[in-house]
Parts: C-alpha cells; sequence; structure tokens
C-alpha cells in the first residue's frame, strides 16, 4: 500500500477479471446533510476510529480526536500531512461542515484575487478557481484508502415546474451555482452516497401491543407520538439524496446517539443478507 508515503500516480489497465460489487460500507464516500442542530456532528462521533476535522467549531459538546480547521491552507496542510501517512491509525476522515470549509477557501482566496465576489473577475473566471481549488483537495482526500463522511448545511431552493407554473421546495446542500461545472453540482457527484437528515412525528406502539389494553374504538393504548431523526438516502422531489448501493433507503435513527452509526451498519448488512433478523 503506498499510503506510508506519497500517493502514486495510478496506471492504466485492461481488468483481467470482472469486479464484484463493494460490500463494506467504510469505502463509500458519505456526505449527509440536514438544519443546524439535527444530530449531523453527533452522528460522525458515534463513528468508530474517525478523525473528525471541525471547520466551524460545532463540537464542542462531543468528544474524540477532533482537529479544528481555521483557514483554507490549514486544511490543505491537514490533507498533505493525512497523504504522507500521518492519519493512518483511523479508518475514517470526516469534516463538519463541508460548506463550512467553502467558505474558508471564499475568505482566503477573494483577498489574492484582488475582489470582493467572485464575479468581479473577468469572464467569470473567479467561480472556475474557488469550484477547482476546493474540489482538487476533495478529490485529494477521496482518493485515500480510508473512508471518508462529510456533513453539510441544507438550504431550500424554491424549484419551478417548467410550463406550469407550479413551484416547490427542494432540501439541498447548502453550496452555490446550477451549472454542471459548479460547486454544487461537482460536490454532489463527488460522493456515492448522500442522505437528508431530518426529523419526522412518528407513533411509537408497545412491544407487546397485542396484549394491551384497547379503547372502546379498538385503539391500542400506550400509544404515543415523538419526533424521530430520520437519515434518507432515497431520492426524492424534496430532497437532495443520492445510494448507489441501493442498499439504505430511509433509517430511523436510534434515542441513542451514539448508536447511530452501529444503526446505519445494521440497515447495510441486512440488506445484504435478508435473512439476518433485525436487532431488538
Amino acid at each position: 500500500m503506498t499510503f506510508q508515503g506519497q500517493i502514486q500516480k495510478p496506471r492504466f489497465t485492461i481488468p483481467a477479471e470482472p469486479r464484484a460489487a463493494e460490500e463494506r460500507l467504510s469505502n463509500y464516500k458519505i456526505l449527509i446533510h440536514g438544519t443546524s442542530g439535527i444530530g449531523k456532528t453527533t452522528l460522525l462521533a458515534s463513528v468508530p476510529n474517525v478523525l473528525i476535522l471541525d471547520t466551524e467549531r460545532g463540537t464542542l459538546a462531543r468528544g474524540g480526536y477532533i482537529a479544528e480547521i481555521t483557514s483554507w491552507p490549514q486544511f490543505v496542510e491537514a490533507v498533505e500531512i493525512i497523504e504522507k501517512g500521518g492519519a493512518s491509525r483511523f479508518k475514517t476522515i470526516a469534516i463538519d461542515t463541508l460548506d463550512s470549509l467553502y467558505n474558508l477557501l471564499w475568505d482566503w482566496a477573494l483577498p489574492k484575487m484582488g475582489v470582493g465576489y467572485p464575479s468581479e473577475v473577468t469572464q467569470g473566471s473567479g467561480w472556475d478557481k474557488l469550484t477547482g481549488t476546493f474540489m482538487k483537495e476533495l478529490n485529494r482526500l477521496k482518493l485515500f484508502p480510508m473512508g471518508l463522511i462529510c456533513t453539510a448545511h441544507t438550504m431550500i431552493t424554491t424549484v419551478k415546474v417548467k410550463g406550469t407554473g407550479a413551484e416547490y421546495s427542494l432540501f439541498q446542500p447548502a453550496f452555490v451555482g446550477s451549472s454542471a461545472r459548479s460547486t454544487y453540482k461537482r460536490v454532489i457527484d463527488a460522493f456515492d452516497l448522500i442522505g437528508f437528515m431530518r426529523t419526522e412525528r412518528m407513533e411509537t406502539v408497545p412491544k407487546k401491543a397485542h396484549d394491551s389494553r384497547t379503547s372502546p374504538d379498538m385503539r391500542v393504548l400506550g400509544v404515543t407520538e415523538k419526533d424521530v431523526r430520520i437519515l434518507d438516502f432515497t431520492p426524492s422531489n424534496e430532497w437532495e439524496a443520492k445510494d448507489r448501493s441501493g442498499l439504505l433507503g430511509k433509517i430511523i435513527l436510534p434515542d441513542d446517539w451514539r448508536e447511530d452509526w452501529n444503526t446505519i451498519e445494521e440497515v447495510w448488512k441486512r440488506k445484504q443478507n435478508p435473512g439476518l433478523e433485525a436487532p431488538e
């Protein structure tokens, strides 16, 4: 493995054997987006053996191996250290949050361009420079032989349906642009799995509902409603999501955030092996 030294440039070869589908969840590149405070950081903290690069000081309430990133040059330095094997004892690298990292690039790059806004650069090349610089470092991280999980804040975009006058709201990661070469599109393309984290009002039924007393209209007594956290990888017109594996779908996260990652992995394993029973 070249990870202990420099990442070597891959050489092209024709495969001699068909390749099996990747079965390890840790080898997929994952992006999770949701509103502030929904639980993105706590999910990262539940991942075993993870190094978290904190770009917005959002991890104060969580322990773990956390490195604060306060500037774009510091992030580039971190990537170089990781590339040379400085973080080889970790199985996963996490960035919390990816859009805040983009803001650090913005604050560093625009003064160097001598402008206050990217569009002030001739022929819109300011946007291309920002996107290209951002994606260069993100793609370097993707090449490392370890997991990559990133979080992002969610923004709500109003989408108008052509020819109908109708419109709807779309929850999507908070990046700029809509063209094929925009930061938004290239970030979306960079990940194998994209999950939208939200809350949903759900009924909770006693485990032994068949033994419970019922009301006159035959409803089970003891049924309550509560808000539960949902991580949804199912693509929708209402939110940005992606599941190249076809295995995750909609996941109900547990009350105990420390079990978030274990819950996701259990869903992954059950979908791979349909004969496995769900845990109690």
